[in-house]
């Protein structure tokens, strides 16, 4: 593997060995001596064993577009964008795995302009991109993860500490056809962070589960056609803490649209949505709601939101703490709205667009 010059730019060259074992050495020795990693618009690089980025990693594949042929976002057939890592032959955690077992914060990831996309024979918990522990200020710009086996995205606690990820930028990614998990999976908290412009579908389960997110924000981000879950699960946030969504939708997933319940945990905090809306979901023919709570503890707050094709429009159940929608639309194959009567306080539809 060598290098070419692009203008002043040096260009990593993939080695051509699908056996997986120099791309990721000379990807990984150059993130140990602090050099940035300029992947080649188009070339494949195959990986066998994961990534390791440390403080201050740039790994870029310059272009945003796609990155795979597999999957081309709907805009058209036409040859990959950004450069594509593939896993061959696979052992490891995650194709790109950022662990931190201090109490240290580790910091400034900067990725870009890459698809990261796993064969066939990847292990089942094996993630896209998987980080725990205190890692902040990270930044995942433009990025395509595809068939991973595990979660596409996974941040998790590193529990003997209780530190977790924080301050992360997420904007414009595609997480996509994870094999048997989600695609985006935040598995205890993830503060003050951000996801812009991004999707997670056709994942086999949740295309976007989230424990705690305290002022945490997705604005214009979509999770649609999970396999065999839902297209957004906010599984309890903690007390007092905050989460918004702006300009979210879900569409054609399996059960819910937007569920919100209690099922690792939480307190009584918020979830603001602004102009949300749920298509075509319940796919699966149950007694699913494009925006449900069952069983949440916290203040569900809705605005100018949509909901149709699924059994309800709004579902309230489970002695939740209470759900109020504002100038919102719901329509539903068996009933707009349904509370069932143990909640704290009743499903509010106030002022509902009234055609």
């Amino acid at each position: 593997m060598g290098f070419s010059s692009g203008g002043q730019t040096p260009f990593l060259k993939p080695s051509g060995d699908q056996g997986g074992s120099t791309d990721v050495a000379t990807i990984n020795r150059m993130i140990s001596n602090g050099l940035p990693v300029f992947l080649i618009p188009g070339e494949v690089y195959y990986i066998n064993s994961p990534i390791l980025p440390v403080n201050n990693t740039f790994i870029t594949g310059f272009q945003w577009n796609m990155s795979s042929q597999d999957d081309n976002y709907g805009a058209g057939i036409g040859q990959p964008g950004g450069a594509l890592i593939r896993s061959v032959n696979f052992n490891g955690p995650a194709l790109i795995y950022m662990p931190n077992q201090t109490s240290q914060q580790f910091y400034g990831v900067d990725i870009s302009g890459i698809a990261l996309y796993s064969d066939a024979s990847i292990g089942s918990g094996v993630f896209g991109i998987g980080a725990f522990g205190a890692w902040g200020a990270c930044f995942l710009r433009g990025i395509q993860i595809q068939k991973s086996g595990g979660d596409c995205l996974n941040l998790d606690v590193y529990s003997p500490l209780g530190k977790v990820p924080d301050d992360w930028q997420v904007t414009d990614c595609k997480f996509s056809g994870s094999r048997h998990g989600c695609g985006v999976n935040v598995t205890n908290n993830l503060p003050d962070s951000w996801f812009d412009n991004c999707e997670s579908s056709e994942n086999a389960l949740d295309n976007w589960k989230v424990h705690w997110c305290d002022n945490t924000r997705w604005s214009n981000c979509k999770g649609e056609n999970s396999v065999g879950g839902v297209g957004w699960h906010f599984t309890g946030n903690g007390s007092a803490h905050i989460a918004m969504l702006t300009g979210c939708s879900s569409q054609n997933n399996f059960q819910d649209g937007f569920l919100f319940d209690n099922s690792v945990g939480g307190g009584n905090g918020e979830y603001i949505l602004t102009g949300c809306r749920a298509d075509g979901d319940n796919t699966s023919a149950g007694a699913f709601a494009g925006f449900h709570a069952n069983g949440s503890p916290c203040r569900i707050m809705g605005t100018g939101c949509h909901s149709s094709g699924a059994a309800y429009g709004a579902y309230e159940g489970g002695a939740s703490f209470g759900m109020c929608f504002t100038g919102s639309y719901f329509s539903g194959t068996t009933a707009p709205t349904h509370d069932d009567g143990t909640n704290t306080h009743a499903l509010v539809n106030q002022s509902p667009v009234p055609f």
